[in-house]
Formats: C-alpha cells, sequence, structure tokens
C-alpha cells in the first residue's frame, strides 16, 4: 500500500506557549490523549517540563490565570483548567472554552 506523502505537514516544534496553544487548538486529537481540558494541562505541563532552560514565555499562563481569577472574582489559588471547568458542562466544553477565552486575553493584552 502506498501513502501520498504529498499531504503530511511536518509541524516544527514551537517556540512558546502561544504558538503551542495555537497548534494545538488547529488540531487538539494530534496532541492530547483526550478531549478534556485536565488533558490539555498535562500535556503544556510536560512540554515546558521537557527543558527548563529555554524560555517559552510560560508567564503569559500566569497572567490569563490572574487574568481568569480578576473576571470571575476568585480566590488567588484557583488554577486556570478549574476557572474554566467551574463554568462549563464537562472537561470536553472546558477544553473548547479554554481556547475561546484564552484567544480573548491575548487579543486584550
Amino acid at each position: 500500500m502506498k501513502y501520498d506523502t504529498s499531504k503530511i505537514k511536518v509541524i516544527k516544534s514551537p517556540d512558546n506557549i502561544i504558538d503551542l496553544i495555537k497548534e494545538i487548538e488547529e488540531c487538539p486529537s494530534l496532541f492530547l490523549v483526550g478531549k478534556s481540558i485536565f488533558c490539555l494541562r498535562a500535556f503544556i505541563d510536560g512540554w515546558h517540563f521537557r527543558n527548563t532552560d529555554i524560555d517559552v514565555k510560560m508567564d503569559v499562563l500566569v497572567k490569563f490565570n490572574i487574568w481568569l481569577q480578576e473576571r470571575n472574582k476568585l480566590p488567588k489559588d484557583f488554577p486556570w483548567e478549574k476557572i474554566i471547568l467551574l463554568y462549563s458542562q464537562n472537561e470536553y466544553e472546558a477544553l473548547k472554552n479554554f481556547f475561546s477565552l484564552f484567544n480573548k486575553f491575548i487579543s486584550e493584552t
């Protein structure tokens, strides 16, 4: 069996968290084992900790977390994935809501 290799897209490893999230949003099943905001969190953490010597702008997620906390008037110890899940029907909807909220955050900052 021959495969048509002309349609294969080679994905370069993103240099920063914003580019990574854009790649995941485009095709979540390529990166995540499940359609869950917790799978997203686990993937992002693993991606970041693969090499902590590289500045991948993880501070963006810290600022995103603060933005969500302030927007929803929640305590500072609430992580972004739990905040989004709190206002979603389930983990899959929370995953979709994450991308929407993250894009809004990026456009506002």
